[in-house]
């Protein structure tokens, strides 16, 4: 069965997940950067903009690797797609960070940062992979 349930506190999922993945509405934080363990792997597909991110932006600093699935895409954003021009340069192509070793991961401490712009097929790849984990 998968192990996917609806919680009313974020808290010990968030300090026990190697792998986290944000999926909502939220304009405001869904959780406190504090609960993250090195190594932990964070993908987000909701807002992440400046002023209206499902993240603290204090996860946008602590990763060591910031990826997207589309560099042109996240620069035609009207709004920050992140909290500073210096976390933007710091992002790569997904493809390029799977790839080219040098440009993903380095520690296994490293905390590793997927930010989607909703380019069709990367959540169905993970939805894929899920059920085929899973299912």
């Amino acid at each position: 069965e998968p192990p996917v349930r609806a919680v009313d506190d974020p808290e010990p999922v968030v300090r026990d997940a190697d792998a986290l993945v944000c999926a909502t509405n939220s304009e405001e934080p869904v959780f406190d950067p504090d609960w993250l363990e090195p190594g932990t792997h964070v993908t987000t597909i909701g807002p992440r903009f400046e002023d209206a991110h499902e993240l603290p932006l204090e996860v946008v600093d602590r990763a060591a690797v910031i990826a997207t699935d589309s560099l042109p895409q996240v620069d035609a954003y009207d709004r920050p797609y992140v909290a500073s021009d210096d976390d933007r340069e710091r992002m790569v192509e997904l493809a390029d960070a799977l790839e080219t070793p040098d440009l993903g991961r380095q520690r296994a401490a490293d905390i590793t940062l997927f930010c989607s712009v909703g380019l069709a097929g990367t959540e169905v790849v993970l939805g894929k992979t899920f059920l085929e984990q899973f299912v």
